[in-house]
């Protein structure tokens, strides 16, 4: 699910604004097993809130019961935010991964960076039997 306030015209100049001085996220980390750089949940915020901040908009995450909500507000009052999905769990340690994954995602897609390599697809291919290609399985 995804909600905006009314207007979302002060918002959107200022994300404009603040994406046009955005890198993408240094690729951090590597997984052993695929060869698959990506971006940590770190270097993700890292490129992100401080330009986010300095143009007036702020980035919040909560967990509400089985969802991660993402809320991009700006000064006005005006805000976007997205909804995801936490996947099934069996212990906090699988939760934390998951919570890590998405907010990794989320705040890529809302600040339209990318920061791992594009497999095509192969990875969410259903003759895919592996796990995710960033290592993190939840």
């Amino acid at each position: 699910m995804q909600a905006t306030s009314d207007s979302i015209s002060n918002l959107a100049k200022a994300l404009i604004a603040a994406r046009a001085e955005m890198t993408h996220p240094v690729r951090n980390k590597v997984n052993p097993h695929f060869k698959y750089s990506y971006a940590d949940l770190t270097s993700v915020l890292d490129a992100v809130v401080p330009v986010l901040n300095k143009h007036g908009l702020a980035l919040v995450q909560l967990v509400d019961v089985k969802s991660l909500v993402t809320i991009l507000m700006h000064t006005s009052g005006e805000y976007i935010s997205s909804c995801a999905d936490i996947p099934a769990h069996t212990n906090a340690q699988q939760l934390g991964s998951a919570l890590t994954y998405l907010r990794r995602y989320t705040v890529q897609a809302l600040a339209g960076l990318a920061a791992e390599d594009d497999d095509d697809g192969s990875a969410a291919s259903p003759n895919n039997n592996e796990s995710s290609p960033t290592g993190e399985d939840w």
